[in-house]
């Protein structure tokens, strides 16, 4: 989720300067209409995380590259997923929209 939303702010800056290569300004078009068609149809309202994630736009591959495309064109750097290491413990989850239930005793 979060190289879709890096991609969101190098699409908006993109727009702003006016000096985007043509190639970049494609991805960005390419990458807009792949988020705006998997976001259709959800109702608006609430942070980009939570359309992101309920609309299946986080998970959605097509949208994850075409978000990374665009930030390797503009020379953006790509968030990195934290890496986390758990020694011992119990009910631990990382990741986006999860849900979990512990019952320990």
């Amino acid at each position: 989720m979060e190289v879709i939303i890096a991609a969101l702010a190098a699409g908006a800056g993109i727009g702003v300067s006016g000096v985007a290569t043509e190639a970049v300004q494609d991805s960005y078009a390419a990458f807009k209409a792949l988020l705006l068609r998997r976001l259709a149809g959800h109702p608006a309202g609430g942070s980009i995380e939570t359309r992101l994630i309920d609309s299946g736009a986080a998970a959605d591959d097509r949208i994850v590259h075409a978000a990374q495309e665009l930030l390797r064109l503009t020379g953006s750097p790509v968030p990195a997923r934290p890496s986390v290491t758990v020694n011992g413990g119990q009910g631990v989850m990382v990741g986006d929209g999860n849900t979990q239930h512990n019952r320990f005793g």
